[in-house]
């Protein structure tokens, strides 16, 4: 199946929802010819995990594309982030997860950046993000600063049990009034039927990632 092909099953899939998401494509580890491809086939908003692919891709694709940051940013490459938002590339980071990322992101940017706040809600350790009850503080910092648009909340689902992650989620919302990012080729059915804003599809696009050895 072509990427063309996979993109309109998946946009079919979700158009069959009341108030469907919209779908970021992730594209980390893919040739700029595959996200050039999604391109022409109609979608402008794609994910990137790694901070340094992610600089590579920006210049060499199309202006238009959005671009949303889904991976763990270290504090030591958000320089690199905050250069292309400076730049006047499209950009939303989605993964801010402390006041301190926060806080240095903020000072390195000379236009307002859109942000999510990402929250722990599985049970797996390796995953990253905020714990619960951290959210609401961590949201109340973000807005007192001035570079940094809150815009809402992500998460990783439990492979597990994503559907307790999910209304997790979906309580923080209500307390937060931000959008939601949640759901992946695996789940994101599940995350629909929780209302999220924001589907995140890979493999279910590009096919299986291509890790560099």
């Amino acid at each position: 199946m072509t990427i063309q092909e996979s993109l309109q099953e998946i946009r079919q899939s979700l158009q069959k929802f009341d108030n469907p998401p919209t779908l970021i494509a992730v594209s980390k580890t893919k040739p700029n010819e595959a996200v050039q491809e999604a391109y022409d086939a109609g979608q402008r908003i794609f994910g990137e995990n790694y901070v340094q692919e992610l600089c590579d891709k920006v210049p060499a694709l199309p202006r238009d594309i959005e671009w949303h940051f889904i991976g763990h940013l270290q504090s030591n490459k958000s320089n690199m982030i905050a250069k292309l938002a400076n730049d006047n590339y499209k950009i939303v980071v989605q993964t801010l997860d402390s006041a301190k990322l926060a806080d240095k992101l903020n000072s390195q940017l000379k236009v307002k950046l859109d942000v999510m706040v990402e929250v722990h809600t599985s049970t797996e350790s390796s995953k990253s993000g905020c714990s619960p009850s951290e959210v609401l503080a961590l949201v109340d910092h973000i807005k007192s600063l001035p570079n940094l648009n809150f815009i809402g909340l992500m998460t990783i689902g439990d492979p597990n049990d994503p559907r307790s992650c999910f209304k997790q989620m979906k309580d923080l919302q209500e307390q937060t009034k931000g959008s939601l990012s949640m759901g992946m080729s695996g789940d994101y059915k599940e995350a629909v039927e929780f209302g999220t804003n924001f589907v995140r599809i890979g493999t279910a696009i590009f096919g299986h990632r291509e890790y560099k050895k």
